[in-house]
């Protein structure tokens, strides 16, 4: 791989890919591999291909704005607040945060 930057720019402590980018390979890299998770790679797959680190990007905040989405058309067309309750994992985590 090849990263080519000016030479004023700040050396990067980690390199990012997305994970439809990751193959594996035998070079060594000088930093730490970090690739964006993608729903279609297993978490295994990401770390046999030579990652060090995944991140998450903005992946949960747009998984909780479809929840609240769903939740919001399902109370405007049935007139329906079943959508708004807590499930138990989620309260079991809030009530041990004390």
């Amino acid at each position: 791989m090849n990263v080519q930057s000016p030479a004023s720019a700040p050396t990067p402590d980690v390199l990012m890919l997305p994970a439809s980018s990751i193959v594996p390979s035998n070079e060594p890299v000088s930093k730490p591999v970090n690739v964006l998770a993608r729903p279609k790679l297993a978490l295994s797959e990401i770390f046999e291909a030579g990652a060090q680190r995944v991140s998450l990007g903005g992946s949960l905040a747009f998984l909780a704005v479809s929840a609240m989405a769903g939740a919001a058309e399902t109370i405007r067309d049935d007139g329906d607040f079943t959508s708004i309750t807590l499930g138990p994992k989620l309260g079991e985590w809030l009530s041990s945060l004390g």
